[in-house]
């Protein structure tokens, strides 16, 4: 149990993979223009992100983030989603690293409906990391002849790289001489 989560509830996170869309932006009311970071992990209850020192937000502050959502097989396109969160929390990944920060966030008042989206698409990925976004299953036999097929083929393109030129087209010279 991590000290955050005496002060406020934690929901299970989604730690984003090398594939899923890690981009989001944020935009604090003082400032003129958004700012890019990238997303570490993801709950229905906020999220935390890896930003550069100098546009990192200050501890308190609320937001305006923009994220999309990551997206299983079955979907067909991502869902993008822009809300309100605070900051809870501003730390350093590592001692020695003083160009980024990672910022902890707490949706403020999300809505119903921007909760169950976030359920849906987070319910069958939290807890599941080791898995792959697919399931692959048992081959079926179509599967078994396209693979016994190419082996076949390849083995016999290596067979004729090896053997030299003139021996197997020895044969065929003799049919039209």
């Amino acid at each position: 149990m991590s000290a955050a989560s005496k002060y406020h509830p934690r929901a299970p996170r989604y730690i984003f993979r090398p594939l899923d869309q890690r981009l989001m932006r944020f935009k604090a009311p003082e400032k003129s223009r958004a700012s890019a970071a990238q997303i570490r992990d993801l709950s229905t209850t906020g999220l935390s992100f890896v930003v550069s020192a100098d546009e990192a937000p200050l501890a308190g502050e609320m937001l305006k983030v923009e994220f999309t959502l990551p997206r299983s097989p079955r979907q067909l396109r991502s869902r993008k989603i822009a809300w309100f969160a605070s900051v809870v929390r501003i730390e350093r990944p590592n001692p020695w690293e003083k160009s980024l920060l990672i910022v902890a966030s707490r949706f403020y008042r999300l809505p119903t409906g921007l909760t169950t989206q976030l359920k849906t698409c987070l319910d069958p990925k939290v807890g599941n990391e080791e898995k792959a976004d697919f399931d692959l299953g048992a081959p079926t036999a179509k599967d078994l002849f396209l693979f016994t097929s190419l082996m076949l083929a390849s083995v016999g393109a290596l067979t004729l790289m090896v053997i030299p030129v003139a021996l197997w087209l020895q044969p065929f010279r003799a049919l039209f001489a």
